[in-house]
Parts: C-alpha cells; sequence; structure tokens
C-alpha cells in the first residue's frame, strides 16, 4: 500500500465518523481534519542508517498518531533524524517538540528549517500543525520505532533449558530421534534399565514416558526412527527393529553394522567392516558397496532430512566424521537414497567428530527494506582431533556447499555447554499475545512482529529449536534440554 493510499483510506474513514475532539476538547468536523491533515510522513536518508528513507510511516488521522510499524533495526541511531512532512493544504504552524540528547524541551519551526535534526530516541515527538487560516489546530504524536533486541539473534537464554524428559533423575545415555511429529527421547540408566520419552509438543514439557524392555544390551547411541518403525542395534552391532513404539524388537538380517548414518525415504542407511574393508549397508538390505578413503565411517553429526529444489526427492544431508584412517573430516556428505556425494566446496574450518546440526532459517533485506527467508542448516559443537570441543556457530545457506561462520549474534552466549553428540529438532509452539515466561516451561521473551494479515492476530507459530542431551569433552552427558529460538520469530505478528 502506498502512503498516499494509506491516507486516503483514513480519511475516508475518518469522514464517516460524525465528529471528534481535539485535546484541548474543542469539535473537530470530518472538513477541520482535512485542514490539519498530514499527507506523508518519512525521515531522510542519512549515513548511520541504510535506507532509512524508504522505511513506511502509517498515520493515523483519528487519533492523530505517526509510526513506523515494522521497527528500524537494533542499534539504529535516531538521536538526529530529519523528518519531511507535506500537509494535505498547507499550514500556517508547523513545530516539532522534543526533548534535546541533554533532556531539555526544544521546539524547531519545521516551515522555516526543515532540516532540523529531531532527537527521536527521547520518546515520541508532537508535531503541531495549524491550518492555513489560523481556525484549526491538530498535535500529531510521531514516533520511530526501534527494536530493542537484535531480532536476528540466535537467543539461548539462561532460562531456556529443562531436564532430559525420563523417569531416571541422572540417566547415563540417551538418543531422540523425530518420527512423524513425534519427538522420543531413549534413555538409559546405565545399569539395564531404559526409559521412552515421547511428545508432540516439546515446549510444554509433558512427555508420556514408558519402560522399555530390550532382550540384549542397545547401542542407545545408534537409535534411529523412520516414519513407521524404530532401530537400534546391539553391541555386536546386529540390527534391531520395532514397529510398536518400542513394546517389541526382532533382528533385521544376520551381517552385522558398525554404525548407522540416519534414514531416508524409509530406509536406513549405515557402514559396516567386511573382511577390513569398510563398506555402505542399507535396511531394507541392497548390495553392499565400498566407502571412499574420504569419506567418513563413523561420528558424522545427526542426519537432517531435506527435499532441495536441485533433486526434488528427499535427501539425507551430515556434516564431519572420523575417517576410515582415523582422522576426522570437515566436510558435508549427502544421500540422495541412490548415490553418496561430498558436497562441500568451502566447508567448516575444522574436522569434528558428532556435531549438533539442524535445518532453520536465515534473513535478508534488500534495500527497499523488503526481507526474504532461506533455508539454512547450521551446525555447533562436536569434537575436533584435540578432543577440545567447538565452540562456534557455523551457517550454510545452500545445503552445506558452502559454510561460513555465523554472525556474532548467532554465537553460543558465554556459559552455554559446549558439546558433542546432542540432537537438534526445530518444532512450532504456538505463541499468544498475552503469553508470559510465568505459564509456560520455557523462558520467553514477546515482542513485536510478523508479516501484514487481514485480521486480529491473537496466535501464531514459532519454530523453537530443541537440542538434547550431548556429553562434554569427558564423554559425561548432559541432562539437558536446550532451547533457543531466532528472535524474530517470537514476535507477534503486526497488522
Amino acid at each position: 500500500m502506498t502512503i498516499k493510499t494509506a491516507f486516503w483510506l483514513t480519511l475516508i474513514a475518518v469522514g464517516a465518523t460524525a465528529a471528534g475532539c481535539n485535546d484541548d476538547g474543542t469539535v473537530l468536523t470530518s472538513e477541520s481534519y482535512s485542514s490539519v491533515a498530514i499527507s506523508s510522513f518519512h525521515l531522510s536518508a542519512n549515513d548511520a542508517i541504510a535506507h532509512l528513507d524508504s522505511v513506511y510511516f502509517s498515520i493515523d488521522l483519528e487519533r492523530a498518531q505517526i509510526y513506523n510499524a515494522d521497527s528500524l533495526p537494533y542499534g539504529s541511531d535516531v538521536t538526529a533524524l530529519v523528518p519531511v512532512v507535506m500537509m494535505q493544504t498547507g499550514a500556517s504552524v508547523a513545530e516539532l517538540k522534543f526533548k534535546t540528547i541533554a533532556g531539555e524541551d526544544t521546539v524547531s519551526n519545521y516551515l522555516t528549517n526543515s532540516t532540523n535534526p529531531v532527537n527521536f530516541a527521547a520518546g515520541p515527538v508532537e508535531l503541531r500543525i495549524v491550518s492555513l487560516d489560523g481556525t484549526a489546530e491538530r498535535i500529531y504524536t510521531v514516533k520511530v520505532n526501534v527494536h530493542t533486541v537484535n531480532q536476528d539473534s540466535l537467543y539461548w537464554g539462561e532460562l531456556a533449558y529443562s531436564t532430559l524428559p525420563s523417569k531416571f533423575a541422572s540417566p547415563t545415555r540417551q538418543h531422540t530421534v523425530r518420527r512423524g511429529e513425534t519427538i522420543y527421547c531413549l534413555t538409559s540408566d546405565g545399569a539395564g534399565s531404559y526409559c521412552m520419552a515421547s511428545s508432540t509438543d516439546p515446549s510444554a514439557a509433558q512427555w508420556r514416558l514408558q519402560d522399555v524392555a530390550f532382550s540384549f544390551e542397545p547401542d542407545v547411541d545408534s537409535f534411529t526412527a523412520t516414519d513407521d518403525a524404530f532401530y537400534i542395534l546391539d553391541g555386536d552391532g546386529a540390527l534391531y527393529r520395532s514397529a510398536d513404539a518400542g513394546a517389541t524388537w526382532t533382528p533385521c538380517g544376520s551381517a552385522p553394522w558398525r554404525y548407522i548414518f540416519g534414514a531416508v525415504n524409509g530406509s536406513i542407511v549405515g557402514s559396516a567392516l567386511r573382511d577390513g574393508q569398510w563398506v555402505y549397508v542399507t535396511y531394507p538390505e541392497s548390495a553392499e558397496r565400498p566407502i571412499e578413503a574420504d569419506f567418513p565411517v563413523s561420528g558424522m553429526s545427526q542426519a537432517v532430512t531435506l527435499t532441495t529444489s536441485l533433486s526434488g526427492q528427499e535427501s539425507l544431508l551430515f556434516v564431519g566424521g572420523r575417517l576410515a584412517d582415523g582422522s576426522l573430516t570437515n566436510r558435508t556428505y549427502g544421500y540422495d537414497g541412490t548415490n553418496w556425494a561430498q558436497l562441500s566446496t568451502r566447508a567448516i574450518k575444522e574436522g569434528l567428530e558428532d556435531a549438533v546440526i539442524w535445518q532453520y532459517a536465515t534473513r535478508h533485506y534488500s534495500s527497499s527494506w523488503s526481507a526474504t527467508d532461506y533455508s539454512a542448516i547450521f551446525a555447533m559443537g562436536g569434537r575436533r582431533s584435540d578432543g577440545s570441543i567447538n565452540d562456534t556457530v557455523y551457517v550454510s545457506e545452500n545445503y552445506g556447499i558452502t559454510w561460513a561462520k555465523a554472525p556474532a549474534s548467532m554465537q553460543l552466549p558465554e556459559g552455554f555447554a559446549t558439546m558433542a553428540r546432542g540432537q537438534a529438532y526445530v518444532s512450532n509452539t504456538a505463541m499468544t499475545a498475552d503469553r508470559t515466561a510465568a505459564s509456560r516451561a520455557w523462558h520467553s521473551i514477546l515482542s513485536c512482529r510478523r508479516p501484514y494479515d487481514t485480521r486480529p492476530i491473537e496466535e501464531w507459530e514459532c519454530p523453537y529449536i530443541y537440542i538434547f542431551g550431548g556429553v562434554d569433552k569427558m564423554g559425561a552427558l548432559y541432562n539437558t534440554v536446550w532451547q533457543g529460538v531466532i528472535l524474530r520469530y517470537t514476535f507477534k505478528p503486526i497488522q
């Protein structure tokens, strides 16, 4: 909508009202509104804020308010902005009243000095308009809104964590998978007992807990799921399958596996060692093929599945891992259900084992202030070759082909537990305008924004990231679920 169109729609709405009242109690008719109406408002370009002159300002003639609904970026300097004001029929007086940086009240005559900078940082500015004939007067409140937090920061709040969902107070092993819309967390107490927790909404912290009985000793770290079943290896590499939420487990063939990479298109894929040769293995079974020397055989990140515009079908993707010669790789690898490929042309800085990755989104702004979201893969944590844990967050916007260090606002906060071998999932949480941190199990920041809509927005979906477990550099399990989100998604949509 153009400024002119917005003005005329507002003017029509005001004209439909019989009368209004000025601040001093005098009656204003629709005609007197017109004589002191603001037809357009914007800010002059400056060097401090990019494309400032293209920021859209709403003009509410009925309430005498002028404001930018889409806030300026966090940290924008609004202490010396030059407004550009257009009056519908001209004016005999146009004055801007505001506080200086020193806190003193001052008045600027817009008619005689239209380029005088105005301090919008000290609160709303008053714009006083008197009609050409001097019979009508209106005082507008002008606000320049600025985000009070970096909306594109990846927020890991101090209180945004919970313990692992389990019957055990101190589980020793855990692995979490997603099957359909449900998240399943398998934990062990280290003494032969196992618990499966399940939930479709991890934000609610309401999990269904059930005991899981194995007739064998399972490798909890190998726990994997397709849409119709769970899979796990035992200590000797035998593959087992459960189609009834873990109540019963049946063996799948006889040849042992060494590692499960992940699941794609209903199949489980992994590695095995046959007479000294590493090979790719699958279930349902297919022909085994030798694994290339530069391809990892274990220790890769949790796999993510996605459908790219290039292939048009579901593919599996993971980062890093340990090669057959024992060294670590920093590359990204993909599998389309038939072929394996090394994808990276610019890899993560260093080789990592058991990194944590998830699929999310990043946002870029054009010169006209329009926003575009891009699918992105984030990677963090993982063990380096010297045994230390990586504390840098990386991001790729092209399915792992090129990686870069994420912006400073998306790096881990001080005190966040660096980890390896955690599992990350993104789950939408219903947010409401009146929802408070006290009413939910996780700390929440609520503020302002999302795209325009046609009716009042009372609830919207917010994609939270949940990282389950992970281990420290000594291999000890973190009994923790971390919750994070890019702040802009927590903001109430603006209309």
